[in-house]
């Protein structure tokens, strides 16, 4: 029986995350980067707005401000053309806004933030073994971010179960500068610049619950689903 029960609380306590888009920060909020998914469940700062609306109720009145800086580094090389390039060392830096206000069994917050993005550069120098002109460099580079706007709302349902609710409101962008695919000039085959800076509109929702253990103030469970959102680039 003691191990049953040993493996009921482990399982409870067991947390897995899935996540679809493969740039995502993860970092929503120095707390919940330190406790992973476990935030879900406890969520008591204003950054529950991205991971469980609900935890707004009992919080004190507040403004939440941070960033994320990400310098990504790599490495290409390729023996057959003489290149082994790294990529410039960039800050990719994140700004994130968090507010909520609480009125008892009702709750109200507003978020602004960066759940995903990431970028690189690189020398063109290092890559002008794959240009088809003789001495011309040009400009690698590709970026791509997702900015939510997200107002939330949470409502205390029974004792200390809580529901809350988000709305998920997308601004994608995606910029990218490389040497396009070979062109027909004067019967030679040459290289030019592309570049493009593309954005778009995505929406989505966010549902939560939270639950305190009334048999103990150290045991939350929290639930939270977060629909799929699509951004359409033009």
């Amino acid at each position: 029986m003691r191990k049953a029960m040993l493996l009921l609380i482990v399982f409870a306590m067991t947390t897995s995350l899935v996540f679809a888009n493969g740039l995502s920060l993860n970092s929503i909020g120095p707390k919940a980067l330190g406790m992973g998914g476990a935030f879900i469940g406890l969520s008591d700062d204003p950054s529950a707005i991205y991971w469980n609306p609900a935890g707004l109720i009992g919080q004190k009145n507040g403004i939440s401000l941070f960033t994320t800086d990400v310098i990504p580094f790599a490495t290409f090389k390729n023996p057959d053309f003489g290149i082994d390039a790294k990529t410039k060392t960039n800050n990719y830096i994140s700004p994130n806004f968090f507010a909520n206000y609480n009125l008892g069994k009702v709750a109200f917050g507003l978020g602004a933030y960066v759940p995903a993005g990431l970028g690189a550069e690189w020398d063109g120098a290092d890559l002008k073994a794959y240009n088809e002109n003789p001495g011309a460099e040009f400009e690698w580079m590709s970026k791509i971010g997702v900015f939510d706007f997200s107002p939330a709302f949470a409502y205390n349902f029974y004792k200390k179960f809580n529901v809350g609710v988000a709305a998920n409101i997308y601004y994608g962008m995606m910029q990218m500068k490389k040497p396009e695919d070979m062109i027909q000039d004067q019967n030679q085959l040459l290289n030019t610049q592309t570049s493009f800076d593309i954005s778009g509109l995505g929406y989505g929702y966010t549902v939560s619950l939270q639950w305190e253990c009334l048999l103990t103030n150290k045991l939350n469970f929290g639930l939270t689903y977060r629909s799929p959102i699509n951004v359409k680039f033009e």
